[in-house]
């Protein structure tokens, strides 16, 4: 009887880190798509698309932001992106989505982060860590 309960352990553990959902890290060498999305709400959603072995990914923030907010991300984004090779982390929200919620943009040099807000242009130019 013990050895049904560890093997049903075993299964119940491995399906769950099977269909985990979690933080991701993808880096690319070359830029991506990011674009302002007006939400006819006066909110501005920061939204971009990518490419991973053949499958489109598409990603955004968590929730829509006036329109500097999102303008001045993008501008962060695009800085972070151009300057050299750079990683996005982002969330899988739930199993076997192709959508994610971005958390940051960032190489050695800068960063933009979601969890700072409201972005300032002036960071642009400075180390953002």
């Amino acid at each position: 009887m013990k050895n049904y309960r560890i093997i049903l352990l075993f299964l119940f553990v491995f399906s769950i880190q099977a269909n985990a959902v979690g933080v991701i890290d993808y880096c690319f060498n070359k830029p991506i798509h990011f674009d302002c999305v007006d939400q006819m709400n006066g909110n501005y959603s920061l939204d971009g698309s990518f490419f991973s072995r053949d499958i489109l990914y598409t990603i955004s923030a968590r929730r829509a932001f006036g329109q500097d907010w999102c303008e001045n991300s993008l501008e962060i984004i695009k800085h972070v992106m151009k300057s050299e090779d750079f990683c996005i982390e982002a969330e899988v929200i739930e199993k076997n989505s192709k959508h994610l919620t971005i958390n940051q943009v960032y190489n050695s040099k800068a960063r933009w982060t979601y969890f700072i807000s409201p972005p300032k242009k002036e960071q642009i130019y400075e180390n953002i860590y």
